[in-house]
């Protein structure tokens, strides 16, 4: 059984001091990026199946397919799925892992793009804080979470990663086309704790000059 614990449930017996939850941290931070790319590389690869089934590859395919990012790949995924004739259910299991897939992705993209710490009321708990990347107080929010959710978030990337291959498997003479089961996800949006301020409305005035009241006043 794991040592992490979702946000809801009790602390385990043997908590981690600092230096033990900054070094669990890091790994599970590593593993989630690692995880990550390696889904990106993944659906990549499952791009250039399906295109190769309709012509060579060859340097002007690369050209307009390579080095694509996570939400380009998903459009460009689902494009080929209308175009290449797949089935509802096709098209309903890569919904399903995509609606997935951003879930983490949200995730993912605030602890790349904002700085995390520790908790000052529990070393296992961290906060993602985005006042520096905003330009308007009513988009600041800080994330708060726990060393699961990284855990959680890691492991559904790495399940991911063999899903997708069976996205483009009609597309491949004598590969079975019967899809995969989806597993019960470990990740939950319910793991981020979305912490915004409260704004304090300013009286205001209105085409008539005249003053909006705020805050029942």
């Amino acid at each position: 059984m794991s040592k992490y614990a979702p946000m809801d449930t009790q602390p385990p017996a043997t908590p981690f001091n600092e230096d033990e939850a900054s070094g669990h941290f890091f790994r599970l931070l590593g593993e989630l990026h690692h995880s990550y790319t390696a889904l990106e590389h993944e659906l990549t690869c499952s791009v250039y199946v399906a295109v190769t089934r309709l012509v060579e590859r060859d340097d002007a395919v690369v050209a307009m397919l390579g080095g694509q990012r996570m939400s380009p790949l998903k459009d460009t995924i689902k494009r080929l799925l209308r175009v290449t004739g797949a089935a509802i259910d096709r098209k309903a299991f890569v919904d399903s892992l995509f609606s997935h897939l951003g879930e983490i992705q949200f995730f993912r993209d605030r602890l790349t793009h904002f700085i995390t710490v520790m908790s000052d009321y529990n070393p296992e708990c961290w906060v993602n804080m985005n006042f520096t990347g905003i330009k308007e107080r009513e988009k600041m929010e800080d994330i708060h979470f726990n060393l699961f959710a990284l855990h959680a978030a890691a492991c559904d990337l790495r399940a991911l990663r063999f899903l997708v291959g069976a996205i483009f498997a009609y597309r491949i003479a004598g590969v079975d086309e019967t899809l995969p089961t989806i597993p019960e996800w470990q990740f939950s949006p319910s793991m981020l704790v979305r912490d915004h301020p409260v704004i304090q409305e300013t009286r205001r005035a209105n085409s008539r000059g005249e003053a909006i009241p705020t805050n029942g006043s």
